[in-house]
């Protein structure tokens, strides 16, 4: 028998196999951690969007003059929205608009105005996606709450805002 140095056919299979392991191996690590990393990037998109939201809420509503609610008729509206006037400014509004295919959380520099609006927070509306925004008003505080879920990421925020007494 001769001392070969050839590599053999099952040589070669075993060593593919090991090869092909290795790759799905990490293959699904970075498959993990793209996940991971998207997840991650919504939860900060949705808390930088929020905290945004808020900063802009504590300056208009610490400005206004007077600070009301109303229900609009309007179904594009859900629910109750918040009137900050702002003398001179206008009379914007703060609530959730509700399209067929999505919810968002705005600011309108006219109440009556949608067509000019600042989206903070938009979801769609499919699967569990939600955005609700609650206040109350005591005296010239008003306590606002903003929660829901987005693409499985839940979020809740609460605040108080003093009104700048004048």
């Amino acid at each position: 028998m001769r001392n070969s140095k050839a590599t053999t056919l099952i040589e070669l299979l075993v060593g593919f196999l090991i090869a092909t392991m290795l790759v799905l191996m990490i293959g699904s690590i970075l498959a993990i951690g793209n996940t991971r990393a998207k997840r991650l990037r919504d939860e900060s998109s949705i808390s930088n969007n929020i905290s945004y939201a808020y900063k802009f809420m504590h300056n208009r509503i610490r400005k206004a003059k007077n600070i009301t609610q109303d229900t609009p008729t309007d179904p594009v509206w859900l629910g109750s929205r918040l009137i900050v006037d702002n003398g001179s400014a206008g009379m914007g509004a703060l609530g959730v608009l509700q399209y067929s295919d999505r919810k968002e959380f705005v600011y309108l520099p006219n109440k009556n105005d949608i067509g000019r609006k600042e989206v903070f927070l938009s979801v769609p509306r499919t699967g569990n996606n939600d955005i609700n925004f609650n206040f109350t008003q005591d005296g010239n505080i008003v306590y606002v709450n903003i929660q829901g879920q987005y693409h499985n990421i839940p979020f809740f925020q609460n605040t108080s805002i003093a009104k700048r007494i004048q």
